[in-house]
């Protein structure tokens, strides 16, 4: 923004050659705010960008038009807009919103943000705005601002991006699970590839070898598990997934990124439950369905059903039985929860009927997962993530191997055959069970698995021994502050393995380790979650000298 060296509409006889009084004549900011609409608007505009520079640590000093000089802006009709001359230490210049809400524009994309969402300037202002493709110009609705940020709908697309693809799903913009969807795939690789590049470079420096993201050949039908949410309209029972930052459930009838069998038990069951008579929880008096989870299994063809509710007396339910009675390798139970928190899990658990576990063969190992356990949501994915943690693996003969954040065991279980002994550590009971149970399946031995928080860990990291080598799985959150300190300083394993779900934090967390004596020989990348901004890596990180405990 070009800033003019005195207010443009000259003295105004307050003493100064600028206008101003003279203890704000130094470091004062001219702005200009387009004004489109007439009339009594412009008073508002002017309380909301006066709002706006304040919050900045700047003070209004006064505002005028530059139609008529000397105006007052408080009812006034301006066909060009008004000017704020402001005053204060640390005092952004580009102070303007890129609009208000209802507004529309005119943008070019010149870019995805992270978020998945394509990114447009307003001069020094962001725009996103769903479902855009760089390259292209479109008119876009406001309908959320900030300062320097704001989001948009799209209106009407003016000029296409050669690499706009249709979108494969009905819901594609009611839902927000698959932001990236009419992106080409091949772009959306290329895109994943460069954002984790520049996280890494930026975090450490220089980023370190990362291999070219490994992507499955055929990009749907890929996910192995949903979680869906009951709502009412006119008395009707809708199950579906929320609406883009909202609450609101919109009747979800596909899914072509889960896995066929899961959609098909969804829609069966969904048939089912609104000839039951159940109302929704907090919707209707007694109501109580809260959420339907579909787990499935790739190898078995096997598809498990949780149904969570605020009771356990349902009557009325044998409608939704009814209408899955013959659906074959299907397993159902029931989760009760009173939790506010419409996504907890946190509650009692049944098994009703079918298989209490679902089967997954990995890397030439059958694992065992409890419905409400955490595992790999791509069975691709987790197999390529086995492969390459195998291939990286060069621990000597009759080393120990510690797996922290274990889940269900699949990292460990995989490679147990190379080490004389594996620990697995994990907070979730049910996975600590499944990863037992699993062992067990495989005829494997040598592991044990533990029950616990990495965190509380930390003061008897001891009766871990001196691992060779380190398997870090820790949640999308990333590494707890004080494990990771504890992990290279008290374990001191020559190796660690790292592997998150989330570019952010892995970058961040790598950056820690090297302080802590560690260097990030290679990362390589996973598209767990095609058509989103989610992407799944593997670093290999190397022991290069110890750093003084104080």
């Amino acid at each position: 923004m070009n800033l003019p060296s005195q207010p443009p509409w000259g003295p105004s006889g307050s003493g100064t050659t600028t206008g101003l009084p003279p203890e704000f004549e130094a470091p004062a900011a001219v702005f200009s705010v387009p004004q489109e609409e007439r009339g009594s608007k412009s008073s508002t505009e002017a309380a909301s960008r006066r709002r706006s520079i304040e919050g900045l640590r700047g003070r209004v000093i006064e505002l005028r038009t530059c139609s008529i000089l000397g105006c007052a802006i408080q009812g006034h009709k301006s066909s060009q807009g008004f000017f704020a001359c402001c005053h204060g230490e640390g005092l952004k210049l580009a102070t303007q919103e890129p609009g208000s809400p209802g507004d529309e524009l005119e943008l070019e994309i010149e870019a995805l943000h992270d978020s998945g969402e394509g990114l447009a300037r307003v001069g020094d202002d962001l725009v996103l705005v769903r479902d855009a493709v760089p390259g292209e110009r479109l008119r876009a609705r406001i309908t959320s601002s900030g300062r320097r940020f704001a989001r948009a709908e799209p209106i009407k697309r003016i000029e296409d991006s050669p690499d706009r693809v249709p979108a494969r799903c009905q819901h594609f913009g009611s839902c927000g699970g698959c932001d990236v969807m009419t992106l080409a795939y091949p772009k959306q690789l290329a895109w994943k590839q460069e954002r984790t590049r520049k996280l890494l470079s930026d975090s450490l420096g220089e980023a370190p070898p990362l291999a070219p993201i490994a992507s499955p050949e055929d990009p749907w039908g890929q996910r192995n598990k949903l979680t869906l949410h009951f709502s009412s309209k006119a008395g009707k029972l809708r199950l579906g997934l929320f609406r883009p930052h909202s609450r609101k459930v919109f009747r979800m009838q596909e899914c072509p990124v889960q896995h066929p069998r899961a959609v098909a038990a969804m829609q069966r069951a969904s048939l089912g439950l609104s000839r039951s008579g159940l109302g929704v929880h907090r919707q209707s008096q007694g109501g109580v369905l809260r959420s339907l989870i579909v787990r499935s299994a790739r190898s078995t063809d096997s598809v498990h059903l949780i149904l969570v509710t605020s009771k356990m007396q349902l009557p009325g339910l044998e409608a939704m039985h009814a209408e899955l009675a013959g659906f074959e390798r299907l397993g159902l139970s029931l989760l009760i929860t009173e939790s506010p928190d419409p996504s907890s899990l946190d509650g009692p658990h049944f098994h009703l009927s079918g298989p209490e576990r679902l089967e997954e063969e990995i890397g030439g190992l059958r694992y065992l997962s409890s419905p409400t356990a955490f595992f790999q949501t791509s069975p691709w994915g987790a197999e390529h993530l086995v492969s390459r943690v195998r291939d990286l693996i060069d621990a000597p003969e009759g080393e120990e191997l510690v797996d922290l954040y274990c889940g269900g065991g699949l990292l460990g279980l995989a490679v147990a055959n190379r080490f004389r002994r594996v620990i697995g550590i994990e907070l979730d009971p049910g996975a600590v069970a499944d990863a037992k149970a699993s062992a067990e399946l495989n005829g494997i031995q040598k592991v044990s698995f533990r029950h616990s928080a990495a965190e509380s860990l930390v003061r008897d990291f001891r009766f871990m021994g001196k691992p060779d080598t380190v398997l870090l799985d820790p949640p999308r959150s990333g590494m707890d502050p004080v494990v990771l300190p504890a992990v290279t300083q008290q374990l001191a394993p020559r190796r660690i393995l790292y592997v998150s779900c989330k570019p952010e934090t892995l970058a961040r967390d790598l950056a820690k380790m090297r302080s802590l004596g560690y260097r990030t020989l290679r990362v390589e990348a996973f598209d767990m979650f095609p058509h989103t901004q989610h992407l799944e890596a593997l670093a290999l990180c190397e022991r290069i000298h110890r750093v003084p405990t104080t």
